[in-house]
């Protein structure tokens, strides 16, 4: 009787196992190599990361050689380079940009500052944005100027030109900011002062009164009294209040009140001749 499990294993499928085989095998180097390729090329990167880290932060390459400023005009160089400190020499990736900017926004007149490394030749670059006196108060027979967000810039003995004297402020201590509870009036004053800048309307606004906040009034160019109501929607009555002194309705010579307390309605009413 004939046994099938015994049967030999044709010439042809021995070919393809041996094949087979072989087809693995080099698989199998193939990938060995690209593992060792890839640990060689990781070590090599880990190997230039470590020499940049040395070249940056442990050799002379890199120490500052002077600092490059740019934006200030009130502010002298001398002012921002007593801020900044002495970094002459110092590694330029050792110093702390940000810890430098807040020093030198301690100055009174800068509202931004940005600090920044430049590699040849190394030095720090800082550029600053002034702020502008925007508005005053007499604090004690003097006169505290203040930028469009309030903040003090300098106290003087002459009552300053072209910016609007602010009326409402209480509690002010010479060399502090405004105290907080002024909070709502510092809001109004700085909307009326940013506002009117941008409108080209700052320069002849007289006298701005936040007192009472409810009723916010101020004077134009000594001829136009404008009453704003509340701090609400004040923004639309400042374009609103700049329609009108163009108008056909009014000119230069006009004067009396204007009254925009209703948003959207601005009425004007001349003074008497008698």
């Amino acid at each position: 009787m004939r046994n099938d499990d015994q049967r030999p294993v044709p010439a042809r499928s021995r070919q393809l196992s041996e094949r087979e085989i072989a087809r693995r095998q080099n698989r199998r180097r193939k990938a060995k190599r690209r593992r060792i390729m890839r640990t060689r090329a990781v070590m090599a990167a880990l190997l230039g990361i470590v020499l940049i880290v040395i070249l940056m932060f442990f050799t002379p390459l890199f120490a500052i050689r002077g600092v490059e400023i740019t934006g200030n005009e009130t502010v002298t160089t001398e002012q921002i380079d007593s801020a900044i400190g002495s970094v002459s020499g110092v590694n330029l990736f050792r110093v702390d940009c940000s810890q430098i900017e807040d020093q030198i926004k301690e100055i009174a007149y800068v509202s931004e500052a940005d600090v920044g490394r430049k590699l040849i030749p190394p030095m720090l670059t800082v550029s600053v944005k002034e702020s502008l006196p925007s508005g005053y108060f007499d604090h004690n027979g003097s006169y505290v100027v203040v930028d469009e967000n309030c903040n003090i810039l300098t106290t003087e003995s002459q009552k300053p030109s072209k910016i609007p004297e602010i009326a409402g402020f209480t509690g002010y201590t010479d060399g502090q900011p405004l105290p907080e509870e002024n909070s709502e009036r510092i809001a109004a004053a700085s909307e009326f002062m940013t506002c009117m800048n941008d409108l080209g309307l700052l320069d002849k606004v007289d006298i701005l009164s936040l007192d009472p906040i409810t009723s916010i009034t101020f004077t134009y160019d000594e001829r136009l009294e404008v009453l704003c109501g509340s701090s609400l929607d004040l923004e639309l009555k400042l374009k609103m209040f700049k329609e009108n002194i163009y108008s056909s309705a009014l000119n230069e010579r006009s004067r009396g009140t204007i009254d925009l307390s209703v948003t959207g309605k601005a009425v004007y009413s001349p003074y008497s001749q008698n």
